[in-house]
Protein backbone atom coordinates (compact mmCIF):
# COMPACT_ATOMS: atom_id res chain seq x y z
CA UNK A 1 0.00 0.00 0.00
CA UNK A 2 1.49 3.38 -0.93
CA UNK A 3 2.49 5.72 1.80
CA UNK A 4 0.70 8.99 2.49
CA UNK A 5 2.25 12.10 0.98
CA UNK A 6 2.82 13.66 4.38
CA UNK A 7 4.94 10.70 5.41
CA UNK A 8 7.44 11.35 2.63
CA UNK A 9 10.51 13.46 3.36
CA UNK A 10 10.48 17.06 2.19
CA UNK A 11 13.26 16.38 -0.33
CA UNK A 12 11.15 13.73 -2.10
CA UNK A 13 8.09 15.99 -2.19
CA UNK A 14 10.12 18.89 -3.62
CA UNK A 15 11.79 16.62 -6.19
CA UNK A 16 8.40 15.25 -7.23
CA UNK A 17 7.07 18.79 -7.64
CA UNK A 18 10.08 19.84 -9.74
CA UNK A 19 9.81 16.76 -11.96
CA UNK A 20 6.05 17.33 -12.32
CA UNK A 21 6.64 20.94 -13.39
CA UNK A 22 9.27 19.82 -15.90
CA UNK A 23 6.95 17.18 -17.33
CA UNK A 24 4.03 19.59 -17.61
CA UNK A 25 6.19 22.24 -19.30
CA UNK A 26 7.65 19.63 -21.65
CA UNK A 27 4.21 18.28 -22.60
CA UNK A 28 2.88 21.80 -23.22
CA UNK A 29 5.95 22.78 -25.26
CA UNK A 30 5.87 19.61 -27.32
CA UNK A 31 2.15 19.99 -28.00
CA UNK A 32 2.80 23.56 -29.13
CA UNK A 33 5.63 22.34 -31.38
CA UNK A 34 3.30 19.79 -32.99
CA UNK A 35 0.66 22.44 -33.63
CA UNK A 36 3.24 24.88 -35.02
CA UNK A 37 4.72 22.26 -37.35
CA UNK A 38 1.24 21.49 -38.67
CA UNK A 39 0.37 25.17 -39.12
CA UNK A 40 3.66 26.14 -40.74
CA UNK A 41 3.63 23.06 -42.95
CA UNK A 42 0.10 23.89 -44.07
CA UNK A 43 0.90 27.54 -44.68
CA UNK A 44 4.12 26.91 -46.59
CA UNK A 45 2.69 23.89 -48.38
CA UNK A 46 5.65 21.86 -47.18
CA UNK A 47 6.02 18.28 -48.30
CA UNK A 48 4.02 15.82 -46.26
CA UNK A 49 7.07 13.79 -45.26
CA UNK A 50 8.77 16.86 -43.76
CA UNK A 51 5.73 17.68 -41.66
CA UNK A 52 5.25 14.02 -40.72
CA UNK A 53 8.91 13.75 -39.69
CA UNK A 54 8.70 16.77 -37.40
CA UNK A 55 5.46 15.44 -35.90
CA UNK A 56 7.11 12.05 -35.34
CA UNK A 57 10.01 13.65 -33.48
CA UNK A 58 7.64 15.76 -31.40
CA UNK A 59 5.46 12.75 -30.63
CA UNK A 60 8.46 10.78 -29.35
CA UNK A 61 9.37 13.76 -27.16
CA UNK A 62 5.78 13.85 -25.95
CA UNK A 63 6.01 10.17 -24.97
CA UNK A 64 9.23 10.89 -23.07
CA UNK A 65 7.62 13.72 -21.16
CA UNK A 66 4.61 11.50 -20.42
CA UNK A 67 7.04 8.99 -18.89
CA UNK A 68 8.56 11.78 -16.83
CA UNK A 69 5.06 12.74 -15.69
CA UNK A 70 4.44 9.13 -14.64
CA UNK A 71 7.75 9.16 -12.74
CA UNK A 72 6.79 12.33 -10.88
CA UNK A 73 3.44 10.83 -9.90
CA UNK A 74 5.26 7.67 -8.86
CA UNK A 75 7.57 9.73 -6.66
CA UNK A 76 4.56 11.29 -4.98
CA UNK A 77 3.21 7.82 -4.19
CA UNK A 78 6.67 6.53 -3.12
CA UNK A 79 6.80 3.83 -5.78
CA UNK A 80 10.28 2.30 -5.94
CA UNK A 81 10.53 2.29 -9.77
CA UNK A 82 10.09 6.07 -9.99
CA UNK A 83 13.41 7.06 -8.41
CA UNK A 84 15.74 5.59 -11.10
CA UNK A 85 13.55 6.98 -13.90
CA UNK A 86 13.57 10.47 -12.39
CA UNK A 87 17.32 10.30 -11.70
CA UNK A 88 18.08 9.26 -15.28
CA UNK A 89 15.88 12.01 -16.73
CA UNK A 90 17.49 14.63 -14.50
CA UNK A 91 20.97 13.41 -15.38
CA UNK A 92 20.16 13.77 -19.09
CA UNK A 93 18.70 17.22 -18.46
CA UNK A 94 21.79 18.27 -16.52
CA UNK A 95 24.03 17.00 -19.33
CA UNK A 96 22.01 18.92 -21.90
CA UNK A 97 22.27 22.04 -19.74
CA UNK A 98 26.03 21.60 -19.39
CA UNK A 99 26.36 21.16 -23.16
CA UNK A 100 24.34 24.34 -23.74
CA UNK A 101 26.48 26.24 -21.25
CA UNK A 102 29.62 25.01 -22.98
CA UNK A 103 28.33 26.47 -26.23
CA UNK A 104 27.66 29.80 -24.56
CA UNK A 105 23.89 29.54 -24.18
CA UNK A 106 23.03 31.02 -20.77
CA UNK A 107 19.64 29.30 -20.66
CA UNK A 108 21.49 25.99 -20.15
CA UNK A 109 22.08 26.92 -16.52
CA UNK A 110 18.41 26.31 -15.67
CA UNK A 111 18.24 22.59 -16.56
CA UNK A 112 21.73 22.08 -15.16
CA UNK A 113 20.87 23.57 -11.76
CA UNK A 114 17.39 22.01 -11.63
CA UNK A 115 18.75 18.59 -12.56
CA UNK A 116 21.51 18.85 -9.96
CA UNK A 117 19.00 19.93 -7.30
CA UNK A 118 16.61 17.06 -8.03
CA UNK A 119 19.46 14.53 -8.11
CA UNK A 120 20.70 15.85 -4.76
CA UNK A 121 17.18 15.73 -3.30
CA UNK A 122 16.62 12.14 -4.43
CA UNK A 123 20.06 11.07 -3.17
CA UNK A 124 19.54 12.04 0.47
CA UNK A 125 19.41 9.16 2.95
CA UNK A 126 15.81 10.02 3.86
CA UNK A 127 14.76 9.82 0.19
CA UNK A 128 16.57 6.54 -0.33
CA UNK A 129 14.93 5.09 2.75
CA UNK A 130 11.49 6.25 1.65
CA UNK A 131 11.79 5.11 -1.97
CA UNK A 132 13.71 1.85 -1.66
CA UNK A 133 11.61 -1.06 -0.47
CA UNK A 134 13.04 -3.12 2.38
CA UNK A 135 14.44 -6.44 1.35
CA UNK A 136 12.87 -9.22 3.28
CA UNK A 137 14.82 -12.39 2.95
CA UNK A 138 13.81 -15.47 4.78
CA UNK A 139 16.72 -17.26 6.39
CA UNK A 140 17.82 -20.22 4.38
CA UNK A 141 17.15 -23.52 6.14
CA UNK A 142 20.25 -25.51 6.92
CA UNK A 143 20.07 -28.90 5.25
CA UNK A 144 20.11 -31.80 7.62
CA UNK A 145 22.67 -34.46 6.94
CA UNK A 146 21.23 -37.72 5.67
CA UNK A 147 20.94 -40.35 8.36
CA UNK A 148 23.65 -42.99 8.01
CA UNK A 149 23.27 -46.58 8.91
CA UNK A 150 24.70 -47.62 12.26
CA UNK A 151 28.15 -49.17 12.21
CA UNK A 152 29.30 -47.58 8.95
CA UNK A 153 31.65 -44.68 8.77
CA UNK A 154 30.70 -41.65 6.78
CA UNK A 155 32.40 -41.40 3.43
CA UNK A 156 35.04 -38.74 3.02
CA UNK A 157 33.65 -35.64 1.33
CA UNK A 158 34.46 -35.28 -2.34
CA UNK A 159 36.52 -32.33 -3.52
CA UNK A 160 34.49 -29.45 -4.91
CA UNK A 161 35.52 -30.19 -8.51
CA UNK A 162 34.37 -33.80 -8.30
CA UNK A 163 31.16 -33.08 -6.39
CA UNK A 164 29.65 -30.82 -9.05
CA UNK A 165 29.04 -31.87 -12.64
CA UNK A 166 31.10 -30.08 -15.23
CA UNK A 167 29.31 -27.02 -16.52
CA UNK A 168 30.92 -25.70 -19.68
CA UNK A 169 32.00 -22.08 -19.61
CA UNK A 170 31.08 -19.58 -22.31
CA UNK A 171 34.41 -19.95 -24.10
CA UNK A 172 33.95 -23.72 -24.27
CA UNK A 173 30.45 -23.28 -25.68
CA UNK A 174 31.77 -20.81 -28.23
CA UNK A 175 34.39 -23.28 -29.38
CA UNK A 176 37.41 -21.52 -27.97
CA UNK A 177 38.34 -24.42 -25.66
CA UNK A 178 38.02 -27.17 -28.27
CA UNK A 179 41.12 -28.62 -29.85
CA UNK A 180 41.67 -27.45 -33.39
CA UNK A 181 42.32 -29.92 -36.14
CA UNK A 182 45.84 -30.03 -37.42
CA UNK A 183 46.38 -28.22 -40.71
CA UNK A 184 46.88 -30.49 -43.70
CA UNK A 185 50.30 -30.41 -45.24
Amino acid sequence: MPRARRDLPLSVRLAAGAVLAQAAAGIAGTGLAILLSLAIGWRLRAPLLLVAGSILVCTSLLAGFAGLLAASLGLRRALPWARPVALAAQALGALAGAAALARGVAVGACPLLLGAAVIAALSTPAARTALCPPRHRAPLPHPRPAPRPAGRRAAAPLPAAAAEPHRPEWWELAGFGLPRPEPRT
